[in-house]
């Protein structure tokens, strides 16, 4: 039968393992975490980005579709459409439907680019949770080497 104090030192030593593993295993939980996280904010801003582009296309679409009404109206209606105050309304019509299309765009832009930081954010995160639970786990071996080590010497 082992003396006390040899029970004790692989007590400690084997608490001490068991709490450097379970350190380490939360780091690369939290890593795998923030990995997902980072896909998700990612492809949330892809699809934000894909939606104003194609709300973009529509809007652009509109303008067509007014601009060939305008021609259809003022042809109607004997008003030259390339002319005077006809021109002015139809160039200010067609510059608000084109201002409204690049806001979209624009918004699209912005949404791909932060959630393109966001995710570089998450995964930054995630590999510094991994190397904290690695370092956490080599001082709580180093600390329980340490304790057994004094208590040996002390026996």
């Amino acid at each position: 039968m082992a003396d006390p104090v040899t029970l004790g030192v692989m007590a400690l030593m084997g608490g001490s393992a068991i709490q450097a593993l379970a350190q380490d295993q939360a780091g690369k939980d939290a890593k795998k975490f923030h990995e997902a996280n980072a896909a998700i904010i990612k492809a949330e801003s892809e699809a934000e980005a894909r939606a104003a582009g194609e709300e973009a296309g529509l809007k652009r679409s509109e303008k067509a579709r007014l601009a060939a009404l305008q021609n259809v109206r003022y042809a109607k209606s004997g008003v030259k459409a390339g002319t005077g105050t006809s021109l002015l309304v139809r160039l200010d019509s067609l510059a608000r439907i084109e201002q409204q299309a690049q806001v979209l765009q624009e918004r699209g832009t912005f949404a791909r680019d932060l959630g393109k930081s966001r995710s570089a954010l998450e995964i930054a995160q995630g590999k510094s949770a991994r190397k904290s639970g690695r370092l956490q786990a080599i001082g709580s071996l180093a600390t329980g080497l340490g304790t057994a080590g004094m208590l040996r010497y002390m026996t």
